[in-house]
This record gives structure tokens, C-alpha cells and sequence, in this order.
């Protein structure tokens, strides 16, 4: 995995209540670092109470979630600091904050 711009900054401001794309396949119309994957990850900062969409890059693609701090709820499932999930065969993921929390996602192809 080659690393084509890797001097890029993300502040919390990026990732409040909302998922920022840190790292993108190259040719991504994004600021984000690019890679020569099929990969995306996402890093979100969420306030108590909000709820996001992902929607899944590329069809075949599945995602890793991984809680960084606090407590959300991904597709009805709860996770609580520290916890992963790996999720495929889905257009879509819903996300909750059950208290403050931040959370990682990780897209990448399945086969």
C-alpha cells in the first residue's frame, strides 16, 4: 500500500458530527491521503445523539468499525470503547451515539 500524499491534517472542527474521509483511493475528488487501494477510511467525532448515514463506496466492499471512545450504535448493534465490528453484504450503515464517542470506519473489498 503506497501512501501518495502523506502530509494532510484532520482537525476535531473535520470530524464533528460527521464523517471525514482521511484515506482514499488515488484519483479521489477528496482531501484525503491518497492510496493505491480500493479502500477508504473515515474518522468521526460524534456528539451525543447524532445519527449518520455511511453509504458504501464501491458495491462488494464491506466495513470494519472500530470504537475509539465512547458508545454508539451501528445498525441497531451496540459497540462501547474498544469494540469492532466487521460488516458486509449492505448498501448502507447507520450510525448512533449513545453518548459522546468517536469511531473509525475502514471500507475495503471483501474478495
Amino acid at each position: 500500500m503506497l501512501l501518495q500524499d502523506m502530509n494532510k491534517t484532520f482537525n476535531d472542527a473535520d470530524k464533528l458530527n460527521k464523517l471525514a474521509t482521511v484515506v482514499s483511493p488515488v484519483g479521489s475528488n477528496d482531501s484525503a491521503v491518497h492510496i493505491h487501494q480500493d479502500a477508504w477510511f473515515s474518522l468521526g467525532k460524534l456528539k451525543k445523539g447524532t445519527a449518520l448515514s455511511y453509504e458504501i463506496h464501491k458495491k462488494g466492499n464491506g466495513v470494519y468499525a472500530f470504537v475509539l471512545d465512547g458508545n454508539i450504535n451501528i445498525n441497531k448493534i451496540d459497540l462501547n470503547r474498544r469494540d469492532g465490528l466487521g460488516i458486509s453484504e449492505t448498501d448502507s450503515l447507520t450510525i448512533e451515539a449513545a453518548d459522546d464517542a468517536e469511531v473509525l470506519l475502514m471500507e475495503v473489498p471483501m474478495n
